[in-house]
């Protein structure tokens, strides 16, 4: 699931081509209806070099690609150059873990089985949907560290991501060191943005999807440290959040984040 976040990226270069086909974006959930789902964890198993766990339950997920000349820069230098550069952003990311392992004192998982209880979804083993959710934590430019609650939804064959960036940011050290307050603040911030995904899933349908309207848009927490215009479709806005379907997901994104235009 994590070689999406690398796909978005692809994603983003192929709009310097002109002629350049739209790419595939997520489609909508098979079944919107469905309100029986297990609640699996396999998704999140894997890390890379950018993309590491907060802590040891493996629900809390960082990803940065700071460090060496990026990510991009690294596929321009061959296979020699893409090594170095792995090694000082994998560097740079274990470097920013150590400070904040084991020190967010919110459980994903507790808190989302408490936004699925008020949206009428029910968590049930015995089941061939899963849902897994997490909280993800992005850092952009200055190191200010954006948030979000995430889930990775299964319906038989058809996987799909939901992100819903928080109305927070932090630094390392301020994500670090919440004190107990601060804690409850964020707390409450994931069960709403776990609300609003459950919600926003349980919307979707082929026709929604259909009548979205194609724009490009740009966002430092799709594509931190990037400044690339990406394609996408609107799926709605409402209060402070625009929501965006493109490859590999459907983000609901601070409008104080994210820019668009029609396509």
């Amino acid at each position: 699931m994590f070689r999406r976040e690398f796909s978005v990226i692809v994603a983003a270069l192929v709009l310097s081509a002109c002629s350049a086909p739209v790419p595939k974006f997520q489609s909508a959930v098979p079944d919107a209806g469905k309100s029986t789902y297990a609640m699996a964890a396999a998704p999140l198993a894997n890390t890379s070099s950018t993309i590491q766990h907060l802590d040891n339950d493996k629900t809390i997920v960082y990803q940065q690609n700071y460090g060496g000349g990026g990510v991009g820069l690294g596929l321009l230098l061959g296979p020699i150059g893409v090594a170095a550069n792995a090694s000082m952003i994998e560097s740079m990311t274990k470097s920013d873990v150590e400070k904040m392992r084991e020190k967010i004192l919110v459980k994903p998982r507790n808190v989302f089985e408490s936004a699925a209880r008020k949206k009428g979804v029910q968590l049930d083993n015995v089941t061939d949907a899963k849902i897994t959710p997490y909280l993800y934590v992005s850092k952009t430019e200055n190191d200010r560290l954006l948030v979000a609650s995430a889930m990775v939804v299964e319906q038989a064959a058809w996987s799909g991501k939901y992100m819903y960036q928080l109305p927070v940011t932090y630094s390392i050290d301020e994500l670090a060191g919440l004190d107990g307050n601060a804690t409850v603040q964020l707390q409450n911030a994931v069960e709403g943005g776990f609300e609003a995904l459950l919600q926003q899933m349980q919307a979707e349908s082929a026709a929604s999807e259909a009548s979205e309207k194609p724009i490009t848009f740009k966002s430092d927490f799709v594509t931190p440290r990037f400044g690339f215009d990406m394609y996408g479709s609107l799926v709605g806005t409402d209060n402070d959040v625009v929501w965006v379907r493109t490859v590999g997901a459907v983000y609901g994104l601070r409008k104080s984040n994210v820019s668009y235009a029609p396509r």
